[in-house]
């Protein structure tokens, strides 16, 4: 009975995933290496991937979208979020659970492109 109770307890750990778990699709139409957002590096995301990240323990959030730049390496260029409107912390969360998905876009500017992540629009 001891047995059957412990490996039960096991089955119960070793099933539950991790608390937060985010998608990140790449809908830029390129490979961007060096992906990021804020200070996490998520490395390289091919052109039409999606990595998943497990490994976080939490995240920000404004407005249910991931707070802080997103950044990355296109084409051997550095592209960065420096949104032209004011940011500001009002609204922003720490997440420490919950599964969530989002689009890695390139933004055309007039003074260049500009990566981005978006709510992912089509979740089933």
């Amino acid at each position: 009975m001891k047995n059957l109770f412990l490996l039960a307890l096991a089955i119960v750990f070793f099933s539950c995933g991790p608390a937060l778990r985010i998608k990140i699709h790449n809908k830029t139409g390129f490979d961007v290496d060096s992906a990021g957002v804020g200070d996490k590096n998520i490395g390289s995301i091919k052109k039409d991937q999606t990595i998943i990240i497990d490994d976080c323990n939490e995240i920000e959030m404004q407005d249910n979208v991931v707070f802080g730049s997103a950044k990355g390496i296109i084409n051997g260029e550095k592209q960065i979020n420096e949104d032209d409107s004011l940011s500001c912390a009002m609204g922003l969360e720490t997440i420490k659970k919950g599964e969530f998905e989002f689009d890695l876009v390139l933004i055309k500017k007039n003074d260049g492109y500009n990566l981005r992540f978006d709510k992912t629009k089509d979740v089933k």
